[in-house]
This record gives C-alpha cells, structure tokens and sequence, in this order.
C-alpha cells in the first residue's frame, strides 16, 4: 500500500489535478498512516482489515482518476457523450434512481442503463454499480434486462476488483438469491455463447448462402431472386438443385440457428449502419420507436394512406402508382405486411429496425417481396413465442415481448455496436471472450446459476462444438445422468484427453450397462491410451452385440496385430477378405500378418490381389508390404521397382522385422540408391 501511495503521489501533485484529487490523497494516506501506527503501538483493532479492504477501493478509483486525467464536471443522463467514464457524486446515484423509480420514459431509462454499462467498460464506478442493483427490480423489462447484462459485464470485467467495496459487493451477492434475476442472467449468459457463432454465420452467408442462391439456374439472368423462385414447386429442376447444391441443408441449419436464438441477420443489417442516425452512440442502443424523428414519417404514410383509401368513392380503385410505397405501412391491412412484421417481430433487434425503416423507402419493390416472403415465413414461429400475448393493431407491435427475447435483441445491439460502430474503440469489448466459461471466471465464482440453466449452458457449448467451455458447463452441474456423461466423455474425446473422457464413459456404463454407443467409445478410448488387450475385450463385446458389422472384427484384428498375435489376426482377416475382397484395410493387414507369420507365398497371394485393382490408392506403407512379400517370393527385380516408387527409402529395422535377413538389407538399399 505504501509503495502504491508512493507512486501516486507525483501525479497527483501534477498542477493539472484538482485540488478534490489531492484532498483525497491526502485523506487516503492520512488514514493509513493512522493503520499503521494503531499497528506498531499493538493496538487491538477488530477493524484494521474492514479499513484496510476499502482503503485498497478508494485508491484504485484515485488511481483510475489520475490515469484519466479526470475532473469532476455535472453529468446528466443526457450528456453529449454518451458512455463518457465520469465519476458520479451521491446525488448523481440518487438522481438515477429516481428517474428509474419514478416509472418515467422507458427509453430514457433504457440509455440510462447503457449509458452506465459503456461507462464501466472504460473504468469501475462503485456508485454505477448500485444503480444497476436498483435497475434490476424494474418493473419495466427492458430495463431489468439492460441492469442485468451490465451487471453480468461488470462481474466478468471486474470480480476481483469487487471485494474491495464491500456494500456493493454485497448488495450483488444478495441479487444471486433472487430466482428471476438468476434466470435472466441466465438467458444473458447463454445468448452471449451464442454470439460466438455470429461471425461464422455472417461468414457463410457471404460466402456460401447467397453465392449458392445467386448460382441457382432460377437467378441465371437476374439481378435477385424474385418470392416466386424461392416457392414455385412446379419446376423440378429448383427442387433437385437445392438438394444437390446443398444449399437446402444450410438454409435449414441456418433456420434452426436462427430459431435458437443465433444472430443470423448481422450480415443483413451490416452494411446499413452508415445512417447519420448511427453517428450518435446513443441510437446504438435506443429502444425502437416509431415516432422517433428519424423514421417517425415512414410511419405516418400509413395513416395518410389509410385516409385516402377511406374518402375515395365505393367501387374506385385507389392509384397504384401513388400509393404502392405508402401501402406497405398499412398496420390495418388484413394481409401480413412488412411493416407489421418488422414492428412485432422478436427476430430483429432495436438497431436492425431502425436500419430496415431508414432504407426501406430505397429498396426495390422486387427485393422488397424477397423480404416479404422471407419474412412472412417466421409468422408461425413468432405467434408460438407470443402466443399469449395480443398485438396491438393500432400500432403494429405486440403488447410485450418476452424478456427472452428483450435478451436476445439487447445482446445484439450490444454486439453490433462493438463490431460496427466507429466509436467501439473508446471501450473494453464485453465479447472478447464470448461469455467465457473458463474455471476461474469471475461471473461464474460470483453467481450459482440454477441447475436447469447450467444444464442448458452445457447443451448449448455441446450443440456448438465447443468442448472445452462444455467440459467446465458439465463440472459444475450437480446431477449427472448415463446420458449427461456420455456427452461429457464425447466432449473430453474430441478434446483428446482420452484418460477424462474413458472416465466419463464408464460412468455412464455404471449408471447405463451394456449401453452399445458407450461401450463402443469406450473402445475407441482404451486404444487411443494405448490398452490394446482392454480394447481388444471391448471389441468383441461389441462384435457379440451385433455380429452383423464387420467393422469391429477389424478393429479385433487391429488389436491382435498390435499385440504380436499374428495367428488370431489371420481367421478375422481371411472372414473380412472374404466378404470385401476389395477392401485395401484388410489386404493390407493380411499381408502384414502373413510376413510377420513368415508365409510369403501366401503373403504374395494376397498382393496380388491388391496389385490386380488399378483403382486401390497404394500408400508408402503398402508398397512397402508388397515389395517384401515379391523380394521373399524371388522377384527381386519386381520388389526393387515397386520400392522405388516410394517417396522414401525402405526403413532397413521394418524390412528385417517383415523377414528380409539383416545381412541383406544393406546391399538391398544400396541397389535403390542412384550412382553418381
């Protein structure tokens, strides 16, 4: 303490300074000086650690303060820049509360809330925090879940800074016995996992999805493609592309992405983030509002169109021409429109939609059906999500999206803003780490999500592929089912830690016996560890289970011929050979067995048949075997250029192990070997 103190104190006698950063040196080492002379007179003080603990607090935030060159300035919720790391007073902390309290505007306490999170993304303010703490009860969701993603960053970012302010560390801790603030930080944490997969997503639109789609023999000579060609079933030829080319599968495992709550339109929106409406950092994270300024007109064309179709005469047909722009913002029409669809759709995100309806008049009526009908395909799914809930027809939205779904589009504001906005620079990145499940994260120490979320957090990491953040998902779960363990072994499998995962697998045979996908991997481990004899077990437990699969009485002869058990290899192999004689595996384990037997002959029975099909890829390793087998049967000249075609030269220890005397190897090689 007394070297940080030491080295403050030249920055703080800087003239720059104020004269509230020198008071609070002064104060901050006063104070310790105090502790430390109570300490050398032997003084008994229950309190000297409580001291010491926040003394650390107030001189990490003196320290931020003077790294920042920081001066008290009045800030308000409204300032200029938004997110500037401003230190707040008790009044500013009161102020906040109060404006969230007081039920005001939502979207003024929406910014509120992001404001404070942007800030805590360039420095801890204890004072921030505590508004967060008060936020979280809102009765207002998209509120709530605004305090809670900032508490899950702050957590992340600073869980080991926490402890030194302990009413706020303790005014956190007692949010983590609240069930629902749990389970939104939950829904929080795993849609943080999620954005990992954003940028492959948007990778695979680029590259894959729309390549393909523009590659389709229905867009040959066309700049897009029209509803028509994504629907019309009368031309088989469309159908029998979309299977062939693949693309039928992607846009399926892109819907359930989708579905899931993956981001799949930030390649979509990207590239409208240009809007001078985006300039403000603010309108990154504004909840969308049809009246605002910036859109508030697209909207008012519905009206005007509605007025005009209700004083024209019964029987007249309104002007297509005048009215086929306006006609789309109809929240009254009877069909589904766009406008209605972007308004109440849980899909887009509050930034998405204020891109879409800043370009929407600029977009051609063609591609404008293309989203229409895409769009439209999502009804089903968004009336299961809100099914219970009425929408609103006057305005086109739904009464109250879920808090899941405040989750999901909240995150990905959040995310566009730090990949798209110039301004990202100016703070910490909350998705450096995509939600980091590491063992010593700070979030995970601080909160005990509930068993059901931890589980989904596991099925989440598992679905994704991403086995070591699964691994740490499974440790921290309680209950652990035959089937959880499978996966968990599967997990350290792919991870090849083999010991974890043959581990986990006979878990799961404790609590699943003779289960075949278990003992199959368990198999597959005992190998990989190199417990040829266990393995060898497994596989004929397995052949017992299901006689009808060659493949586990080659794997039987694998382990017999790495045991040295070249006589129990041979019926296997002659069974296999029998059944596939075309099968190079097994031809080539048989001639193996039968050198290491000492039978050449029957050895170059078995070459022969390898060297009578042309279409057989020959490896250096089978080249190898056959030119044995032709050198031991006398057709020295036949071996010598069926090894010279290998890459490398024979290795004289495995030709003298497959039975070419080792008094012969060295003239052998010398033969291969070119004169000068």
């Amino acid at each position: 303490m007394r070297e940080a103190l030491n080295e403050l104190e030249p920055s703080v006698r800087q003239p720059n300074m104020s004269w509230e950063l020198r008071k609070e040196y002064h104060d901050i080492s006063s104070l310790y000086d105090m502790l430390l002379d109570y300490f050398r007179q032997g003084v008994d003080d229950p309190e000297r650690q409580h001291v010491f603990t926040r003394l650390i607090g107030r001189t990490l935030i003196l320290s931020d303060k003077v790294e920042m060159g920081s001066q008290r300035v009045n800030e308000s919720t409204n300032q200029q820049v938004f997110g500037a790391p401003v230190f707040w007073e008790s009044a500013d902390v009161d102020n906040a509360i109060q404006q969230i309290r007081n039920g005001g505007r939502e979207t003024d306490a929406c910014l509120l809330i992001s404001h404070i999170t942007l800030s805590l993304l360039r420095v801890f303010d204890p004072r921030k925090v505590e508004v967060l703490c008060e936020a979280v009860s809102s009765e207002c969701d998209s509120v709530a879940v605004r305090a809670v993603t900032a508490i899950a960053i702050t957590v992340r970012r600073y869980g080991r800074r926490l402890p030194f302010y302990p009413d706020v560390e303790a005014r956190l801790r007692q949010l983590g016995a609240d069930t629902a603030f749990l389970d939104m930080l939950a829904d929080v944490e795993l849609q943080f996992v999620r954005s990992r997969d954003t940028e492959e997503i948007e990778r695979r639109m680029k590259d894959e999805i729309i390549p393909s789609m523009l590659r389709s023999p229905k867009a040959k000579g066309k700049h897009i493609i029209t509803p028509e060609d994504l629907t019309d079933e009368s031309n088989p030829e469309w159908s029998q592309w979309l299977k062939e080319s693949g693309l039928e599968e992607k846009l399926q495992e892109l819907t359930e992405l989708q579905m899931s709550g993956a981001d799949v339109y930030m390649a979509t929106f990207a590239q409208l983030k240009s809007y001078p409406f985006f300039s403000e950092t603010a309108n990154w994270f504004r909840p969308f509002d049809p009246t605002h300024p910036a859109v508030s007109h697209l909207f008012s064309k519905s009206e005007d169109s509605k007025s005009e179709n209700e004083d024209e005469p019964a029987g007249s047909s309104p002007s297509r021409e005048k009215n086929s722009q306006s006609s789309i913002f109809n929240p009254q029409s009877s069909i589904f429109n766009l406008q209605s669809l972007i308004m109440r759709s849980g899909m887009f995100c509050n930034s998405d939609k204020y891109s879409f309806c800043l370009s929407l008049a600029a977009i051609p009526k063609a591609q404008l059906d293309m989203l229409q009908a895409q769009f439209a395909e999502q009804e089903d799914a968004l009336r299961e999500e809100f099914g219970s809930q009425q929408v609103n027809h006057s305005s086109g939205q739904l009464g109250t999206p879920s808090p899941r779904t405040l989750v999901r589009q909240y995150i990905q504001d959040l995310y566009r803003f730090f990949h798209l906005s110039p301004a990202r620079s100016a703070y910490a990145d909350p998705f450096a780490d995509g939600g980091s499940q590491a063992p010593d994260d700070s979030l995970h120490a601080f909160y005990t999500l509930p068993e059901t979320s931890l589980l989904a957090l596991f099925e989440l990491n598992f679905q994704r592929r991403d086995y070591p953040s699964a691994i740490t998902s499974f440790e921290a779960l309680e209950s652990r089912d035959a089937t959880l363990w499978q996966k968990y072994g599967y997990c350290h499998q792919r991870n090849g830690t083999y010991a974890e995962a043959l581990h986990a697998f006979r878990m799961a045979d404790l609590l699943k016996p003779d289960h075949f996908w278990t003992l199959h991997h368990i198999a597959q481990c005992q190998r990989a560890l190199g417990q040829t004899a266990e393995a060898l077990e497994s596989y004929r437990h397995l052949a017992a289970m299901k006689p009808d699969v060659p493949r586990f009485a080659y794997r039987q002869a694998e382990c017999l011929i790495q045991l040295a058990r070249y006589d129990e290899a041979l019926p296997l192999l002659y069974h296999l050979a029998y059944d596939t004689p075309d099968d190079l595996r097994t031809l080539r384990a048989l001639v193996r067995s039968l050198l290491m037997q000492r039978q050449p002959d029957a050895a170059m029975k078995q070459a022969n048949h390898i060297l009578g099909n042309p279409a057989l890829e020959l490896t250096d390793d089978d080249l190898l075997l056959i030119g044995s087998a032709q050198w031991l049967t006398g057709q020295r000249d036949d071996a010598l250029r069926t090894w010279s075609v290998m890459e490398e030269t024979p290795p004289s220890e495995t030709l003298i192990r497959l039975g070419i005397p080792a008094a012969d190897t060295p003239f052998l090689l010398d033969l291969l070997r070119p004169k000068n």
